[in-house]
């Protein structure tokens, strides 16, 4: 992890902690999460009233979907995602203010994405998305 490598005292603990701060309150966590529980209440109604699951879920088992989800909650976005807010952050603000430290990561951020979005041999010259 990167706190390992700039080798502070209690490095991993502090980076990790953050994830354990509720910064608001419950109802904004179900508010953010809602898109999620929406598409699968849709889909389970849907089921519910007989037909099947539209769209590639027609081939999955549900515990494969399952798992899927909570694979890519943990180490996709949520992994990422401590790296540019839970250590790069407060080390730009440090030496930046809140507005500057922002802007510097979206910048960082945005190119650290661009070869997502370029055309790869694999699919023929067209972009990923």
């Amino acid at each position: 992890m990167t706190a390992l490598i700039v080798k502070e005292v209690n490095g991993v603990r502090n980076l990790l902690s953050g994830w354990t701060k509720w910064r608001v309150g419950a109802f904004w966590y179900i508010v953010a999460f809602s898109p999620l529980f929406v598409g699968l209440l849709a889909v389970g109604v849907y089921v519910i009233m007989g037909s099947t699951p539209p769209g590639p879920m027609m081939e999955y088992d549900w515990r494969l979907i399952a798992f899927l989800l909570v694979e890519s909650l943990l180490t996709g976005a949520s992994g990422e995602e401590l790296g540019w807010r839970g250590f790069a952050l407060p080390r730009l603000q440090t030496r930046f203010g809140a507005l500057t430290s922002s802007l510097i990561l979206g910048l960082t951020w945005s190119l650290w994405h661009i070869p997502v979005y370029l055309p790869s041999f694999e699919s023929g010259g067209v972009p990923y998305w």
